[in-house]
């Protein structure tokens, strides 16, 4: 289980302290996660994150 979403160090890594600047990054990272292995992710934005799961684990089944 892996619980990444809205955390404060992705607001440092892209140099903002607001908590809606850390959307993307937590999707960026989410998605790397589950390529890397992780089954369960815990998320505050459900609906923006499952999307980037599905592009990212087609797009994957399509690179084999």
């Amino acid at each position: 289980m892996v619980g990444v979403s809205r955390k404060s160090f992705l607001g440092k890594m892209v140099g903002s302290a607001g908590i809606s600047d850390r959307l993307a990054p937590t999707i960026a990272l989410t998605a790397m996660l589950r390529e890397r292995g992780a089954n369960v992710l815990r998320v505050h934005d459900v609906k923006e994150n499952v999307a980037a799961l599905r592009i990212a684990e087609k797009l994957l089944q399509t690179a084999t």
